[in-house]
């Protein structure tokens, strides 16, 4: 038997308004490669051992340098997930590693750039610090944005959103993303600088993940008012590898499980490039374990298969509607769910309070649309954890909750965003 879903087809939906082109990523191969090791083998020092003295040994036949081939950068290991490793090897030792019997696969591994974000200071800025949004009756905000006000009504328009006062309470978002500056005023407490890829540095020098985080779980702005905000850190500035986020979300997973908040909590990835099977493998684990991890689709007008994580199995991409419900013409596509597209309004990594942003900044950019899925994905986690749904039940059931015919403007490629599956 066949049920109707609305799946949000992994497009992205953008203002029409927008003046200026939206940021993207370049991927460019930085020489490295993540190696995965096959669940067989029993013991991983030992292959680790045997890998580096492959390593060490072909450096010194050829009089390679270190410098270039460095070996081992980091390894991967958990009982959640695959063990494996990564880092910069000559070419010998890759097609030595390829051979082994105990690898299961490798990849190249890949620089990852992001476009900065654009946040002009303006004379606004006073005015927007005492335009304070109201609450009333605990339950309805006045003068929320379009973004707010879509979740919780049927038909555009509309001045309010009408929410749960304990939306979100008991339920963890993990923000892999540039960090969070958890002194900001929208967290009221509630974030926490829990990984970083860069010693102790937790700093967010770009604004990506405060905003992504506020979008989230803020107080004004988020639609889960009462959810953890966990800081994973994988970008420093604008940069990272893919083997960088990989271990961020290994992580995460480890975390998520070692503290039992599988069924309550959320992987949020604002981020997109290049197909990656290693990523795609441990996404597609952790939706198997009970974590929900939700992707930016991405608006270069492609099918979400050729990216990650966007395409890994059991990841919910988020794509994003203009005002109006209308679809962005770039917008990618694929079999996802959609949601509403980001708000106007962003927190300054190096501010307290909020800002709004002018037309042609950043409320452009993809991964501001996925931060609202994960936060009502909060919000579902804790109405809804007392029926322990399946992952894959859980996913089909808020996929139920769309309606294609409430976008607008959907050509024929768009239209997959109602989908026939068992």
């Amino acid at each position: 038997m066949y049920k109707h879903l609305v799946l949000g087809a992994g497009l992205l939906f953008a203002s029409t308004a927008l003046a200026a082109p939206v940021p993207q990523t370049k991927i460019t191969s930085n020489g490295g490669y993540i190696v995965v090791l096959k669940d067989t083998v029993k013991n991983f020092e030992s292959h680790i051992e045997w890998a580096r003295s492959v390593h060490k040994r072909n450096l010194a036949k050829r009089d390679l340098d270190e410098r270039t081939y460095s070996g081992i950068d980091f390894t991967y290991t958990g009982s959640n997930h695959f063990n494996g490793y990564a880092g910069h090897f000559d070419p010998d030792t890759v097609e030595e590693f390829r051979s082994s019997g105990d690898v299961d696969s490798m990849e190249e591994d890949q620089d990852w750039t992001i476009g900065t974000i654009d946040v002009p200071e303006s004379e606004a800025d006073e005015e927007e610090e005492e335009e304070e949004l109201e609450t009333r009756d605990i339950t309805e905000q006045k003068n929320a944005t379009w973004g707010l006000r879509s979740i919780s009504h049927r038909q555009p328009g509309g001045d309010n959103y009408i929410y749960d006062e304990n939306a979100g309470a008991d339920t963890y978002a993990y923000v892999i993303d540039s960090g969070i500056r958890i002194t900001h005023e929208e967290f009221e407490g509630r974030a926490e600088q829990a990984w970083t890829a860069y010693g102790d540095d937790h700093e967010d020098k770009i604004g990506h993940g405060t905003h992504c985080a506020a979008t989230i779980g803020g107080k004004n702005y988020g639609v889960t008012k009462k959810t953890k905000l966990i800081g994973v850190k994988v970008f420093d500035q604008n940069s990272t590898t893919t083997s960088i986020i990989i271990e961020g979300i290994a992580w995460a997973f480890d975390d998520i499980i070692s503290k039992n908040r599988t069924g309550k909590a959320v992987l949020s990835m604002s981020l997109g490039g290049t197909y990656s099977p290693t990523m795609n493998r441990i996404l597609k684990n952790a939706a198997r374990h009970g974590i929900i991890p939700v992707a930016a689709a991405g608006n270069d007008a492609q099918d979400i298969s050729k990216g990650s994580p966007s395409s890994a199995e059991g990841v919910i991409t988020v794509g994003a509607i203009d005002s109006d419900w209308t679809v962005y013409e770039k917008s990618n596509f694929g079999e996802n769910l959609s949601r509403p597209r980001c708000d106007d309004r962003v927190c300054r990594p190096h501010q307290r309070h909020l800002d709004r942003q002018e037309d042609g900044h950043i409320h452009g950019l993809p991964s501001r649309c996925r931060p609202r899925l994960v936060r009502h994905d909060c919000r579902w986690h804790h109405r809804h954890r007392q029926r322990q749904e399946a992952p894959a039940q859980e996913r089909h059931a808020r996929q139920d909750l769309r309606r294609p015919e409430r976008v607008t403007k959907l050509d024929r490629q768009q239209r997959q965003l109602t989908t026939r599956i068992k």
